[in-house]
């Protein structure tokens, strides 16, 4: 295997917490220091505290960090972070010949714009102009890639733009999604986070050459040239996309409170942040929209709860399966406390839908494996 090299010295840090959206704060050494990440994503199953991360020191002199954060390991997985250099990844295999359906391709152009958007690459192949749109994949389980991690509206116009000038005009029309992890067997877009970039991604789909194509990172962040392509099980994902499910609802009480919930009558609530599970097998969206309102004529005993709380982030599960019993029996083992009797009236065998956290759980492994295995790890079964 040839592999290569487009980092400098790195250092290995330990990662203590994202300050926002591009800088980090780890430690190195026992010293506390701070990196900018060139990478907007989620990225929540990855940057959990104690991970390694990797650091290379900034050429910018004129830059507020002194280093760059480039890679994180996930288990016994290195994932690339910077979605810049991840350009200079698609070049090389491109020029390598990695990419079996761009075999051949010469680049003609690094950043190109056509009508209303910029591509990443203007290719040509047997005289035809190929534009090429690069995405970066992070979010994986153990068989099964998705993208993205966090909606997109930017990648979503690109895939609607890129169909209609395939179209309309003599371009050829292609996506390469590079998946940072080499044992992966089937991508699909993140139907869970970004319902409307997969109803996009399936509308378009016969009309882009859309390609993934999976990468390994050694120790030494060298990626190797034999990239390999993962198959996009287009049957399955028209069954797939559909707005039903099960979800999470992550809320914060700021201090405790007694409430009066229904016919449960008044509960002390410790402060803290609490997870309600819930399910909707019509109409998903607008069942968790529902939940935003603070207004609104109670039903439910999450709706008397609701009042008192702060939304801090919905987790849509879709799935033409009821999980939400299995579900609830998950977040119950990692809680640190339940609400007896709420919320699952409908459940015999569950004794609540609604569990307490002294601190964000979304920060803690054991809550993001629990989502990833729900979300990505049981669609194998369906797949395989």
């Amino acid at each position: 295997m040839e592999f290569i090299s487009i980092f400098d010295d790195f250092i290995i840090a330990k990662f203590v917490r994202r300050i926002n959206r591009f800088v980090l704060e780890c430690t190195f050494d026992k010293n506390r220091l701070f990196a900018y990440m060139p990478n907007p994503g989620r990225l929540q199953e990855l940057l959990l505290k104690g991970v390694d991360i990797y650091l290379m020191y900034s050429k910018n002199k004129t830059s507020k960090y002194r280093y760059i954060a480039v890679a994180v390991r996930k288990d016994d997985v290195i994932v690339s972070l910077h979605t810049i250099l991840n350009n200079k990844v698609a070049e090389i295999l491109i020029v390598n010949n990695s990419i079996n359906e761009l075999v051949g391709a010469k680049i003609l152009k690094r950043e190109v714009t056509v009508g209303n958007s910029r591509f990443d690459f203007l290719l040509e192949k047997e005289g035809k102009k190929i534009l090429l749109e690069v995405k970066s994949c992070t979010l994986f389980g153990k068989k099964i890639a998705m993208f993205p991690d966090a909606i997109t509206k930017r990648g979503a116009r690109h895939l609607e733009e890129l169909y209609y000038l395939n179209k309309n005009t003599n371009y050829e029309t292609y996506v390469l999604f590079i998946i940072n992890k080499y044992d992966i067997e089937y991508f699909l877009p993140d139907f869970h986070t970004d319902f409307e970039f997969a109803n996009v991604f399936l509308k378009t789909f016969e009309g882009i050459n859309i390609l993934a194509y999976s990468i390994y990172w050694n120790e030494k962040l060298q990626f190797c040239l034999n990239a390999k392509p993962v198959k996009i099980p287009l049957d399955y994902l028209k069954k797939a996309v559909i707005d039903k499910g099960v979800y999470l609802l992550l809320l914060h009480l700021e201090k405790d409170k007694n409430i009066k919930i229904g016919k449960l009558g008044y509960i002390k609530f410790s402060k803290g942040y609490y997870i309600y599970v819930g399910s909707a097998m019509n109409n998903l969206t607008a069942r968790t929209n529902r939940h935003l309102r603070i207004r609104k004529k109670k039903f439910w005993h999450i709706d008397y709860f609701r009042e008192h709380c702060k939304v801090e982030k919905i987790f849509h599960i879709r799935n033409s399966d009821n999980l939400e019993s299995e579900l609830s029996h998950e977040i119950q083992a990692i809680s640190d406390w339940s609400i007896e009797g709420f919320g699952s009236s409908d459940c015999r065998n569950d004794f609540s839908h609604l569990f307490g956290f002294v601190d964000n759980p979304v920060f803690k492994k054991d809550f993001q494996d629990i989502l990833l295995n729900f979300r990505i790890n049981l669609l194998e079964n369906k797949l395989i």
